[in-house]
């Protein structure tokens, strides 16, 4: 997911692989720092993905998996100065990889 805040930089908060382990990666833009966590995500899981202003330029992200109802921190950064707030609209993106599908999955329809 990708969001923009007034000064028209932004950020990004996603789920993926890093060195072969599931990850989920909270970064704001153009500080390039990129905080990293592990996350077990897996496929066939609803998550919801959250940024929240924590103070005047700070803000945090988490994760929510709809099926075992967890939340899990990922992190905290801070803006960069004048950002102000994030813009009503972001978006979400998917990145598909064949070789990462789970074992005997159909890979036929776009559900998959």
């Amino acid at each position: 997911m990708s969001f923009r805040f007034q000064d028209s930089s932004g950020g990004v908060l996603a789920l993926g692989y890093q060195n072969g382990r599931r990850v989920a990666g909270f970064g704001l833009i153009p500080s390039q720092l990129v905080t990293t966590v592990p996350f077990e995500w897996a496929f066939g899981h609803i998550y919801f993905l959250m940024i929240y202003r924590l103070g005047p330029a700070q803000w945090g992200a988490w994760v929510y998996d709809w099926s075992s109802t967890n939340w899990t921190f990922i992190g905290q950064q801070d803006a960069p100065p004048g950002a102000g707030g994030i813009l009503p609209t972001s978006t979400t993106s998917v990145d598909y990889d064949p070789t990462l599908a789970p074992t005997g999955a159909d890979q036929s329809t776009c559900a998959f």
